[in-house]
């Protein structure tokens, strides 16, 4: 989840991105926490756009931060 932040942050090439959403994915299906899919799908709208996923960066950041369910 930090190295995404990071490469959205640090505004990577869109395919990096999209390789470390695939991977927090995986480990999030893989680890049992509990996700926030609302969050999730909306991250994963915003970075479906390519190239202006960077006119949502604020939200995609939130939603990012939002995506673990704390309990």
């Amino acid at each position: 989840m930090e190295r995404l932040d990071l490469y959205l942050r640090l505004e990577y090439h869109t395919k990096d991105i999209a390789k470390e959403f695939q991977k927090l994915g995986n480990w999030l299906e893989k680890s049992g926490i509990t996700e926030n899919t609302r969050k999730m799908d909306r991250l994963k709208a915003i970075l479906d756009k390519e190239e202006s996923w960077k006119d949502h960066y604020f939200e995609a950041l939130d939603c990012l931060r939002g995506v673990v369910q704390v309990i």
